[in-house]
């Protein structure tokens, strides 16, 4: 028994959607992100955070102040302070008076090269990508063909 192309490609679709919908409404909530905690200290008061990745731009005895990736700042409560500057991935508990008690914490002192890195590797795939396409391929009459 053949199944007909518009059943796939409409299974695929609602498939599809089901995953966006499922992207968009609940897994923000499963998961909140420190920005929304901050929108809403109170209902996410008790939850498990994660940071990652944030510049430590303050630090003194009771903990540091992290610039997360939404551009604001954030207040850690630790016993362990990394060194301002430093980029860390923070676990931890978020608390209703916007602070964040950290569980556990991971410095990374090399992430801006490895950033550079990646975007360096992507940058060099496109440009060979694009090299093997302009040798295979000729433009004419507008459309592409094979050279």
């Amino acid at each position: 028994m053949k199944i007909p192309a518009w059943l796939i490609f409409t299974a695929c679709v609602g498939g599809f959607a089901a995953l966006c919908w499922d992207a968009g409404v609940r897994l923000p909530e499963a998961y909140p992100t420190i920005g929304r905690c901050q929108a809403d200290p109170a209902r996410y008061a008790g939850r498990e955070i994660w940071i990652i990745p944030a510049r430590v731009s303050a630090s003194d005895p009771e903990g540091y102040e992290v610039q997360h990736g939404g551009g604001g700042r954030v207040r850690i409560r630790a016993t362990s302070q990394p060194p301002p500057g430093a980029y860390v991935y923070v676990r931890g508990t978020f608390q209703a008076d916007g602070v964040v008690d950290q569980k556990s914490i991971l410095v990374d002192t090399h992430f801006i090269a490895e950033r550079n890195g990646t975007v360096a590797i992507s940058v060099l795939t496109l440009i060979l990508f694009a090299g093997f396409f302009h040798r295979t391929f000729a433009w004419r009459s507008g459309t592409f063909h094979v050279r």
